[in-house]
């Protein structure tokens, strides 16, 4: 955005000149643990939060906050694996939480879908909670390493939240190469597709949960 301002002195002479800024938009997540993590993969999963962040950052877009929550073993049940669509929405019905954040459901696997990792309420998402269409769910992609640490794939998670959350905000998929929205990106081809276009970005503005900065 740019600001011309122009002033007149008072004999008369012209002082002009332009002041450039840059405008963020902002949205608010609930990143929310379905099941117990371990310390090291929580660790990871902020890491991966952060790519995410990243992601938008490049195309004019940040976080206003990371509110972290976590549905522990004992109340989570069934919610820790996912094995269907209805299972989900069910998920964000009982489990969202009372803001205007997008709430993000880390889940411990899914187990329906294939080689489907992610799932969003709504392309877009309700910008109203407490419906069963208002958020977000994906696999934590766990595994554990060579010294039996417990881990998480964090540039594949962070590419992962990032492409289901821009569903959310009204990203359809989109054949366009390296683009975070190229269909099946996240689970086909990695996590080397992160690039947003200035289409898009215009198609998330009027989300109920963008705010400007």
């Amino acid at each position: 955005m740019t600001i011309e301002i122009e002033m007149v002195a008072a004999d008369g002479r012209h002082v002009a000149g332009t002041i450039t800024c840059r405008v963020m938009l902002a949205y608010g997540v609930n990143i929310i643990k379905v099941g117990d993590f371990t310390a090291q993969e929580g660790v990871d999963l902020y890491s991966a939060v952060d790519i995410t962040r990243q992601i938008y950052e490049r195309r004019s877009i940040t976080f206003r906050s990371v509110l972290r929550k976590i549905i522990h073993d004992a109340d989570a049940g069934s919610y820790r694996i996912i094995n269907s669509e209805a299972e989900c929405y069910d998920l964000f019905r009982n489990w969202s939480v009372p803001n205007d954040y997008i709430d993000v459901y880390v889940c411990q696997d899914f187990l329906w879908g294939g080689t489907l990792d992610g799932f969003s309420g709504g392309i877009p998402g309700p910008a109203a909670k407490g419906g069963d269409r208002d958020g977000v769910a994906v696999d934590k992609t766990g595994f554990t390493d060579g010294s039996g640490v417990k881990r998480l794939k964090i540039s594949y998670l962070g590419m992962l939240i990032a492409h289901e959350v821009g569903h959310y905000l009204g990203l359809p998929h989109l054949q366009e190469t390296g683009n975070l929205m190229l269909a099946y990106s996240v689970y086909s081809y990695g996590a080397n597709n992160t690039n947003l276009n200035y289409d898009q970005y215009q198609l998330m503005l009027p989300h109920g949960f963008i705010v400007f900065l």
